[in-house]
């Protein structure tokens, strides 16, 4: 499955809500289970039969925003390249990393130094807060 749809938002501020949304669905759904070291990935059963699929933080955005069906096994290559930059960007934030989030979006660049975010597995709410601050910070800069 290639998606080429362009649905997602230019800015790196919007799409950090997009996928902070996403995530939240993910994470209510029983059929999720949130894994950042997996983009899409489904979880078989003792039967063989997709049961759960294992996503990262976006990874939820192919789950929700992209509609990529539970049951598929995909990564960024299955997209094309607004798409696929975008998905890289959100994968270079869920470690702090704001300026290669920004390099993948060819955006220009303020000064960033560290930001540190709570890695999901520590405390998923601190995860959230510390993207929410990093919003704030983007939205500072029109990012």
């Amino acid at each position: 499955m290639t998606v080429t749809t362009n649905k997602l938002p230019e800015k790196l501020s919007d799409l950090i809500e997009l996928a902070l949304a996403d995530l939240e669905k993910v994470e209510k759904n029983w059929r999720y289970k949130v894994n950042m070291s997996k983009w899409h990935r489904p979880i078989w059963n003792k039967w063989y039969l997709p049961n759960m699929c294992e996503v990262c933080f976006a990874g939820a955005v192919m789950a929700g925003t992209l509609g990529v069906d539970i049951n598929e096994n995909i990564d960024v290559r299955g997209f094309n390249d607004y798409i696929h930059y975008r998905l890289r960007a959100l994968d270079s934030l869920r470690v702090g990393d704001v300026e290669g989030a920004l390099e993948y979006l060819r955006m220009r660049q303020p000064p960033v130094g560290t930001i540190d975010v709570t890695p999901y597995e520590e405390s998923p709410l601190l995860f959230r807060k510390d993207l929410e601050k990093i919003v704030v910070y983007l939205r500072k800069h029109n990012l």
